[in-house]
């Protein structure tokens, strides 16, 4: 039987550049990333209680909720409307991935992929950019781990552990969100 020899230890300080932007990028796009429940589940409750649910079902399904971006009005119905809370969260995420992903690009220009050099010059410079977007992408979930976000906040000192504190707060949270959401449910529908 082939033992397996260990695996090299990989260290975190890796995956950060140096100074103090990208550690604060690192835990703050982290704390974005974690908003998502808690404004999900918040969405929730307010579109649930918000007493459209009867709107909703006079007006055919979820045209209620539809409505038009012609006059200032109808804009700011869509503002108000229980739903914007839920696209916030959605967005915020998404938003998180991007940043994630910008942050992460350059850490990638550190090291340059050695097969990019044989082959014809247009096919190189595909595999190039190829190879850049997968160590992006590798580098992107690096920097979301642990050992990663405790690095960074170590780097930071004081201000580090206060960034850290948003995970278990937002987790809370969520659940404690979910919890409520369950509970607005079952008041409604029993209503």
């Amino acid at each position: 039987m082939k033992r397996l020899l260990p695996a090299p230890k990989l260290d975190p300080q890796l995956a950060l550049r140096p100074g103090r932007f990208d550690p604060i990028a690192v835990l703050v796009v982290w704390c974005m990333r974690k908003a998502f429940f808690p404004l999900f589940w918040l969405g929730m409750i307010f579109a649930t209680t918000s007493g459209r649910v009867e709107d909703i079902d006079a007006a055919g399904g979820i045209n209620g909720y539809v409505t038009g971006f012609r006059t200032v009005g109808e804009v700011v119905a869509a503002l108000l409307s229980p739903l914007v809370v839920i696209f916030a969260a959605f967005g915020l995420r998404f938003l998180a991935a991007g940043l994630s992903l910008l942050l992460a690009y350059p850490l990638t220009r550190w090291s340059s992929p050695t097969d990019h050099a044989h082959g014809r010059r247009s096919r190189s410079r595909t595999r190039m950019w190829s190879d850049r977007w997968h160590l992006t992408q590798a580098y992107r979930s690096l920097r979301a781990t642990w050992a990663v976000r405790r690095a960074a906040a170590q780097r930071l000192g004081d201000l580090g552990r206060r960034l850290e504190l948003c995970t278990p707060v937002l987790r809370w949270a969520g659940f404690m969100l979910l919890v409520a959401y369950f509970v607005a449910a079952i008041i409604v529908v029993s209503a």
